[in-house]
């Protein structure tokens, strides 16, 4: 018998508690995990990257996707990770400026530390709606699951 197909809104709320199975009762830790290292090809070029030099003089290559008061959101391969903005020295850009507009989106840290970045397309008492970059979807989240939001860059 073939499964029924879920709405967007049934997903996201089904997304939501399954955040709200896994809470945290502590703070978001934006502190940087290391990518997985990639072996798909090794001999590959890896893919363009901003360079960011960090507080202790090493080096991350990863596209920055979105920056706001507190961190950092780097992308890698398809990995997402987080890095304060107190361990990075510099940035390098891959097109030579910070490209306009990734220090204005929104951001919500769920508890479980997963971070989705893009625009919110509905604030209500109790949810956040955020339409995340780079898909056709909404993901609806439940305030007693986030642990902090961001505003256009700024936490709220």
């Amino acid at each position: 018998m073939p499964m029924p197909r879920l709405s967007h809104l049934t997903a996201a709320f089904i997304l939501a508690s399954a955040f709200g199975a896994a809470q945290s009762a502590q703070a978001a830790d934006f502190s940087f995990k290391p990518f997985t290292e990639s072996t798909v090809c090794p001999t590959c070029k890896p893919p363009p990257s901003d360079e960011l030099t960090l507080s202790d003089g090493s080096s991350l290559h990863a596209k920055v996707i979105a920056i706001n008061s507190d961190f950092y959101t780097l992308s890698l391969f398809g990995e997402i990770r987080t890095i304060p903005k107190s361990q990075v020295k510099s940035v390098k850009w891959q097109n030579g400026s910070q490209p306009s507009g990734i220090d204005a989106l929104d951001q919500i840290v769920v508890k479980t530390g997963h971070v989705l970045t893009g625009n919110f397309t509905s604030e209500e008492k109790g949810f956040k709606q955020i339409r995340v970059l780079g898909l056709p979807s909404a993901f609806m989240v439940l305030d007693k699951v986030t642990d902090v939001f961001y505003k256009r860059g700024r936490q709220g």
